[in-house]
Order: structure tokens, then sequence, then C-alpha cells
């Protein structure tokens, strides 16, 4: 038998309801709730978590990011805007629930545009953090989102802003107003790293592993959604990513790229000319350390330090402890390469010999040539363009040399041998 709940008058703004018994509260107490209307057009919360949980393993933790927010938040006084954009799939709203947990202050989320938002939100007593996911579809007039963030500026209490969009769209209302919004930041292709780590995870065809992770690098967009049912495919059908390219809804990125080498002095000489890398010049150094180098689906060697985005140091590829195509470390930047080269549509400038080939052309021929070597010749014969010295490569044949001996000075091998850019005839 059902207990009978006896109900009570509640008294709002001088008008007397019939309602269940309320429990008072002072303030709210930490958790996660939905701002919502009743048909009375009477505004309240509904809790519907105790934080943000996660069901599934994140991949990709901004650690540094939430903690600077933390950190600044602790720090400072006023209200505190963060804006994180990009596609879906690439961990901005993730992001922005572990920042939401990690503030340790009640959470609203706002996904409706009511009117007296702004009013209801501005009269909370207490510190709370204001998550809008994907404001661009809640707030379609960004004023409205602009009143609310410039609305509660009269609050006594400090709110944060926790703002999310998936069309790489920020309101210009907000470019260069760090009281309104102190951090921006873009989420874009999952680094090489990452995409490793969902294929561990997730791969149950190992022998597929090297297919699937050069196949996922020359996708245009890279998110955890497209890794994991491009491995759901592997694993359904045991085959080779690139068996069901043509059929699988993805986009390959048709993007080459022109590589330059970089001395110590920051003088640039062209390394390759519009060709396909492994991975793409968008690098990271907490991610990007220990990732190999492809060239043409040529491995030529391992990442050891990030320079910017777009320029890296690697170290050669090696055999018996012998380097291959270059002989120490050398730093290449990448740069997006134009559609059509200008020397295709008007000649070639005045002074380039269009018939010399580029350095990383003779790298990526040596270091082929030495993968079909037999272990004899790669410990006889020096596989590597020397230092890179532009100007001993004008012969147009490469002479083999053999391996200096062990304490032999590079001078001394020198002047015993043929020209140390090298392959076997």
């Amino acid at each position: 038998m059902n207990e009978v709940v006896e109900k009570v008058w509640l008294d709002i703004d001088n008008r007397l309801y019939l309602s269940n018994p309320a429990v008072e509260t002072e303030n709210l107490s930490n958790g996660v709730y939905r701002l919502e209307m009743d048909p009375f057009e009477r505004m309240y919360l509904t809790r519907v978590f105790e934080k943000f949980t996660f069901d599934y393993k994140v991949y990709g933790l901004e650690t540094a990011f939430v903690e600077r927010v933390v950190k600044t938040y602790a720090n400072t006084k006023g209200n505190l805007g963060i804006l994180l954009n990009g596609v879906r799939g690439t961990g901005k709203t993730v992001s922005s629930k572990i920042i939401a947990n990690s503030l340790d202050q009640p959470v609203i989320i706002v996904d409706t545009p009511f009117n007296g938002t702004v009013d209801f939100l501005s009269a909370i007593p207490q510190n709370i953090t204001i998550f809008l996911d994907e404001y661009e579809k809640t707030f379609k007039e960004s004023s409205e989102m602009l009143t609310i963030m410039d609305g509660v500026l009269n609050s006594d209490y400090r709110r944060v802003f926790l703002l999310t969009t998936n069309d790489l769209f920020v309101e210009r209302n907000l470019l260069q107003r760090p009281s309104r919004v102190r951090y921006m930041k873009s989420f874009e292709d999952l680094s090489p790293k990452i995409v490793e780590e969902i294929v561990d995870d997730y791969l149950i065809h190992p022998q597929f592993k090297q297919d699937m992770l050069k196949f996922v690098s020359c996708l245009e967009l890279i998110t955890v959604d497209v890794v994991k049912a491009i491995i759901q495919e592997t694993n359904i059908h045991e085959e080779s990513p690139y068996d069901f390219a043509d059929l699988f809804n993805i986009k390959k990125n048709t993007g080459k790229i022109d590589l330059y080498m970089l001395d110590e002095k920051g003088k640039r000489t062209p390394f390759l000319k519009n060709v396909n890398v492994y991975p793409r010049p968008k690098f990271n150094k907490d991610d990007m350390d220990g990732c190999w180098v492809e060239i043409s689906n040529t491995y030529i060697g391992e990442i050891t330090d990030v320079l910017s985005a777009t320029a890296v140091t690697i170290k050669p590829k090696n055999r018996y402890g012998a380097p291959l195509g270059f002989n120490k470390p050398i730093t290449l930047e990448f740069e997006a390469a134009e559609t059509r080269h200008f020397n295709y549509m008007f000649g070639v400038p005045d002074g380039e010999d269009s018939n010399e080939p580029l350095i990383g052309e003779k790298v990526l021929e040596l270091i082929n040539k030495a993968d079909n070597a037999t272990d004899a010749e790669i410990k006889k014969y020096d596989f590597t363009i020397d230092g890179f010295d532009v100007t001993s490569l004008k012969s147009s044949k490469l002479k083999t040399a053999k391996r200096k001996p062990a304490g032999t000075s590079r001078l001394a091998a020198a002047e015993q041998s043929a020209p140390t850019a090298v392959m076997i005839n």
C-alpha cells in the first residue's frame, strides 16, 4: 500500500500552490545540474549527476591545460571563461567535463535559451560553473549567449563559463576579450601516439597494425570515433584498411608537403617537394618524441626533438648500428605544398638545375638500397650522405664507399675513399 504524502501550501510571490513538502537548502551541493523550465515558465534545476563520469577510456588527457585553468581560477577574482573548439571526437567536451569536475563547485548545464536565464543564473548565491556544450547550436543568435556572460557580471559570486563548439567557429565578440574568455583552445587531429594507443587497445588482428597506423595518418579527419570505426571494420572482416578504403565513409588527406632542412642558423635548404609524410606537421613535444617519420612510405628515422609545430629533429634509421640515409640527426621543417608548383607552370627559376635531384631524393634512394642490401653489405658499405654537403652532391652518379674502420677519423676516411654520398651499384 502506497504511503500518502500530505500536501502543503507553497507560497511563491504571493501565489499559493498545493505541493508536496519541500526540503530547503541554502546552497547547492557540488554536482551537475541541468537548467529547465516547467509549464508555468518557472525555472528550476534538476540534479543529473554527482559529477561527470566516463564509462570508457579517455584518450589524450589535457592534464597540463586542466591544471592551468584550476590554478588560474584559484589565484584570480571575477569570472573566468574557457572556450574549446574543434570537430566532434577530438576531446574538447571530455576536457570540459574534467575541468568542471576539477573546479569542485556546482555545474549547471545550459542547453536551452530560456527567457529569464540571465536573471536566474545571476541570482544563485554561490560560485558556480556554467557549462554550454556546442553553444553555437543552443544559442543561434550570439547575442543571447553574450547576454548571459555579461549579465552575470552583476553577481556577487564568481562564474566559470565552459563553452564548446564543433564548427571551429569563434564568435568575433569573444576574440581578444580575456575578460569574457581567458582561454581559447583548439582540438584537432589525434596525435600519432594516441592513435597507436587506441590501435593497441582495440585491434585484435595485430598483423594489420602498421597498415592501420599508415592508413589513419593519411585521413583528412582523425578522431577517436573514426579510428575506432576503422579498427572495428578490420576486426570484423580480418583485412587491412586498404582493402576497404574505397567503400568506407572516410576522406583521405590529399595535401602534400614540402620539406626543408634547417642548419644551425635557420637557413633552409630544399629537402623534398610535394610528398606524403607521416606524421602530419602539427607537432607537439609531449606527443611526438620517439615517433617515427615516413616520407613517401619510407621510414627515415625517429623524432628526438620538437622545435615547433612544423619543425622536428630526426635521428637516422639504423641497421646493425649503422645509420642509413644520413649519419647524424637533421632538422626538417614541414610546409604545405602548393597544388601546382611555379616551376611546373612557368619553368625553372634562373640558377636552378632542374635535373639535379634534391637531397631528400638521394636519402630515400640510399635507405631503399640499404633495405634491400645483405647483412654483409650493410656492415661493409656506407649508405649515408655525409653531413649533407650540398656542394659535394653535384655528381649525377653516386659511388659506393666502404664504411670507415673503427678509430679512423672521418677526414682520413674521406681521403681514402670515394665521396661518402654512396650506394651499391
